[in-house]
């Protein structure tokens, strides 16, 4: 009789702990204060949607999120700067429509 060497089944983790990693993960980022300098520039550029190579220009710029420098070579952002300054950017897009004239209608004709 030949030996059949089947590959074992590799256990699956069981759906409590999976759980339990979650939310003590979860307990962990939430644990973190937004004011902490702990974004990197990956996250910064995803967050405001702005291309790494721009952040950098506006790091040389002065202008910005605001950022600090870890080991002279590290930046990190913080999330609540990140928020404060994508919030005091202007915003964009087309003015509210004008109110109609005096007198015209705004309501559709009858069919």
């Amino acid at each position: 009789m030949k030996n059949l060497n089947f590959p074992l089944a590799r256990p699956q983790p069981a759906p409590v702990i999976i759980a339990l990693v979650m939310r003590t993960n979860t307990q962990v980022a939430d644990a973190i204060p937004d004011d902490a300098f702990n974004r990197d520039e990956t996250f910064a550029s995803s967050y405001t949607s702005l291309a790494i190579p721009t952040l950098r220009s506006f790091r040389q710029k002065g202008k910005g999120p605001e950022y600090r420098k870890l080991g002279g070579k590290a930046v990190r952002y913080s999330l609540a700067g990140l928020r404060a300054w994508v919030d005091a950017q202007p915003r964009g897009g087309s003015k509210p429509p004008q109110s109609a004239s005096k007198g015209a209608s705004t309501e559709l004709p009858a069919a």
